[in-house]
């Protein structure tokens, strides 16, 4: 059986043969769907780990806290990771892997992989490697407590 991760490279692949933007359409049509499908179920089979913290928009939530942080953390890029929204980030790596050269290919091959086994609507980006952290990541508690004192700091 294949997985989410196998059917979305499936496609890349492709996206990839593909002469022209019809070619890319019929290809999105008959195969993104199939995609689209598995990932809503995966979603839906994942559950959160048991954490205090939920990633949102601009901030962190949880229970006892919500912090809306300062936008100079990531503008002056004072932590190492920013939050983004995990769907965002797929949509434009599928944007630009046609152009990409055949060594980012298989870099973004890697993170459409890691990507879409995350259940988390927003996930931790390194801002200067391809590495991404979710909430079931066992450094993600202590991240999110990092960058709250950092914003506390400020």
């Amino acid at each position: 059986m294949k997985t989410l991760a196998t059917h979305t490279i499936d496609l890349l692949d492709l996206i990839q043969s593909c002469e022209d933007i019809s070619q890319v359409n019929q290809a999105m049509q008959i195969k993104g769907k199939e995609v689209r499908e598995l990932a809503q179920a995966s979603l839906e089979d994942i559950k959160h780990k048991d954490t205090p913290y939920i990633l949102i928009e601009g901030g962190i939530s949880g229970a006892s806290t919500g912090v809306v942080l300062d936008v100079s953390i990531e503008d002056e890029e004072l932590f190492g990771f920013r939050i983004e929204d995990r769907q965002e980030l797929l949509s434009e790596i599928y944007r630009i892997i046609p152009s990409a050269s055949d060594s980012d290919v298989i870099l973004m091959k890697q993170d459409i992989k890691l990507l879409d086994v995350m259940a988390d609507d927003y996930v931790f980006s390194s801002i200067h490697t391809n590495k991404y952290v979710c909430s079931t990541d066992p450094i993600f508690n202590e991240l999110c407590k990092e960058l709250i004192e950092l914003d506390s700091s400020l």
